[in-house]
């Protein structure tokens, strides 16, 4: 069975009463819009925030899958979010794969921006 559920950050932490799940899709809107040092910083702890909420409530033996569709956060950022966000709801991640937009969104060599939408896949212990 599948459900499908609409969270806000903030709810995320104490609105599930109890309830478990096998997979959890983060895919928010874009946290960060450009290249300043705090908006980056913001957008980290905010993945890490919705990481660490979100192990919370998964199972054991379950995957989350986040997204992230900003030029301006790097994949190691968005990846070491996703470590800090496991490491702090303490429990063991595995990433099973990493991948970023399909050819119909090329990266443009030229222009490294273009390079916009990233996917982490983590099985989670």
């Amino acid at each position: 069975a599948v459900q499908y559920l609409e969270q806000k950050v903030k709810d995320l932490e104490n609105n599930f009463d109890d309830q478990k799940f096998d997979m959890i899709i983060i895919d928010p809107p874009s946290f960060c819009k450009s290249h300043h040092g705090e908006q980056v910083f913001n957008a980290k702890r905010l993945y890490e925030k919705l990481v660490r909420n979100s192990c919370k409530i998964l199972n054991k033996n379950s995957i989350l899958f986040i997204t992230a569709n900003s030029p301006f956060l790097s994949k190691e950022d968005l990846i070491d979010s996703v470590r800090r966000g496991i490491s702090c709801a303490k429990r063991v991640g595995v990433v099973v794969n990493e991948d970023g937009a399909d050819a119909d969104f090329p990266v443009h060599l030229a222009l490294p921006d273009s390079c916009f939408l990233k996917t982490v896949t983590v099985w989670v212990d």
